[in-house]
């Protein structure tokens, strides 16, 4: 089946043997058209992806800006200082309340300084700077010297109430009053100051005031001849010290 039958020739007739049909070939079906990967291509880290360029235009990249140059600030007219007396520094020159307050300064002695603190160039504001630096050192100073003189008393005045009772205490006080005015200085300087709690001064007090003659009566010449209570009188205590 599929063989063709070649029916033969006539007598004398020459025979020619058609050619074989050629079966056509079968039609081939063109491979399918492969698309193409997209292109993807990623950019490395820290650079950045380029922006495609339309066809015909070319990239121009734009200037840096450029910071104008500051503007340059014209110098200061200095204005020269104004002529220092002698006589201002102690003038100008103060105690600022918060160290002292009511504290004037010695204008004696700023006008004793005030030639070399002109000399050196040293303004009155400045002047009044060292006065107060100095003042403030002083004062602290003070502070600490009366903190200590405070405690040194008071260790001298409890000492004195542990050894003498209040007969001790009115012998004194009758010794004091006896030797000093009660109205006078030296009788309040005692009474308000580390000397009246002094242990030799309290015990010369306590002896004065046992043996001092009381009740001193003048005679009709005016001079003192003797005292209530002690027959030897004034007199002969004396002349009995010697």
């Amino acid at each position: 089946m599929g063989d063709q039958t070649t029916t033969p020739p006539a007598s004398g007739e020459q025979t020619t043997t058609p050619p074989a049909t050629t079966t056509p070939p079968a039609t081939t079906t063109p491979p399918a058209t492969t698309t193409p990967p997209a292109t993807t291509t990623t950019p490395p880290a820290g650079e950045e992806t380029a922006i495609p360029v339309a066809a015909g235009e070319q990239t121009t990249t734009p200037p840096a800006t450029t910071t104008p140059p500051a503007t340059t600030t014209p110098p200061t007219t200095t204005t020269p200082p104004a002529e220092i007396n002698v006589e201002d520094y102690a003038q100008g020159v103060t105690i600022d309340a918060e160290i002292a307050k009511n504290v004037e300064v010695d204008q004696g002695a700023m006008n004793a300084v005030a030639p070399i603190l002109k000399d050196a160039g040293v303004s009155v504001e400045m002047a009044s700077k060292l006065v107060n630096a100095l003042a403030r050192y002083q004062i602290e100073q003070f502070k600490e010297r009366q903190q200590q003189r405070f405690a040194d008393n008071k260790a001298m005045r409890d000492a004195a109430v542990q050894k003498y009772s209040k007969t001790d205490f009115e012998q004194i006080n009758a010794g004091i009053d006896a030797a000093f005015k009660k109205d006078g200085v030296m009788n309040y300087v005692i009474r308000h100051s580390e000397i009246g709690n002094d242990p030799e001064f309290l015990e010369l007090m306590k002896w004065y005031g046992q043996h001092h003659p009381t009740n001193m009566q003048p005679d009709a010449s005016g001079a003192v001849s003797g005292t209530t209570g002690q027959s030897a009188g004034f007199s002969g205590i004396a002349q009995a010290w010697n």
